[in-house]
């Protein structure tokens, strides 16, 4: 799990949501354990913090319950267009970029809650939570460095292809092809990662172990997740740019090669999704009334 404590946060719901051979409501109703259980794994809490972050998840999953199902449930409707008239680059373009918005909205609401407990960790906390930072960090190097450029591209493309089998059903070898030809246009990013990891990580540190009070420390932690992007080296932004433009060209050029079942297949997928989403909205709502 181990991004950082804030990060691991916000990808919790884009990826447990989407864990295919689990239920998604019963994913989604057990959130709240989740989220705290990974809070614990980064740092030993307090009775009175453990209480607080009970808090502030409950709050957290009642936010996204109630604004954030529905959006999902519409982007994917939007998909399903598109993925009936035909992908191109605009339409890939749309879809990323509603990706990224619905990773905005999380962000802007995640940070001020953790930044609300990170204010309240100790000296002791605060070194266990980066020792356990440094050891994740320790975990990738440690696997950048036991593989070869050649294997990297290797599962670069395997890991792609395990996505589109994922969602469109069995792929052939032509279009394994396909992707591992595209995988390997890919500029590698795994050392960049780690740079700004490791630098995110220090400014991170350095606001804990400040002097500011409490006020001002909070916001400078909220500023930090918000701002996370400035961290990043300008090489490493272009790798990030020229890697999605890579990926969009893929998702256009699998569009000349995908059979009809496969569209099929991804149709049903997408409406799995979008009627649980639909109905656990539907469920927020009611407990309202």
């Amino acid at each position: 799990m181990k991004r950082t404590l804030l990060q691991a946060t916000l990808l919790t719901f884009t990826t447990l949501l989407f864990i295919s051979a689990c239920s998604i409501k019963t994913v989604y109703n057990n959130l709240d354990w989740v989220l705290e259980g990974m809070v614990n794994d980064y740092v030993s809490l307090s009775d009175t913090q453990e209480q607080d972050v009970e808090k502030q998840v409950a709050l957290l999953l009642k936010w996204h319950r109630a604004s954030q199902l529905t959006e999902y449930a519409n982007d994917l409707k939007a998909i399903k267009a598109f993925v009936d008239k035909g992908m191109d680059d605009e339409s890939v373009e749309i879809i990323i970029t509603k990706m990224l918005e619905r990773w905005e909205s999380m962000k802007v609401e995640v940070a001020p809650k953790m930044a609300d407990l990170l204010v309240t960790l100790n000296d002791e906390q605060i070194e266990e939570l980066f020792s356990n930072l440094e050891e994740k960090n320790k975990e990738i190097a440690d696997e950048y460095n036991e593989t070869s450029d050649d294997e990297k591209v290797e599962q670069a493309g395997d890991k792609l292809i395990d996505k589109f089998n994922e969602w469109l059903g069995t792929i052939n070898d032509d279009q394994k092809e396909l992707i591992k030809s595209w995988s390997q246009r890919f500029k590698p990013i795994h050392e960049d990662r780690l740079l700004f990891r490791k630098k995110w990580q220090l400014t991170l540190r350095q606001v804990l172990e400040s002097g500011l009070d409490d006020k001002d420390k909070r916001n400078k932690l909220v500023e930090l997740v918000l701002s996370a992007s400035d961290y990043q080296p300008e090489d490493y932004k272009l790798k990030l740019d020229y890697n999605r433009e890579k990926f969009k060209k893929l998702i256009v050029a699998f569009e000349s090669v995908v059979t009809l079942e496969q569209k099929k297949h991804l149709n049903e997928r997408l409406d799995y999704f979008i009627t649980n989403f639909e109905e656990l909205a539907a469920e927020a709502k009611n407990n309202q009334l």
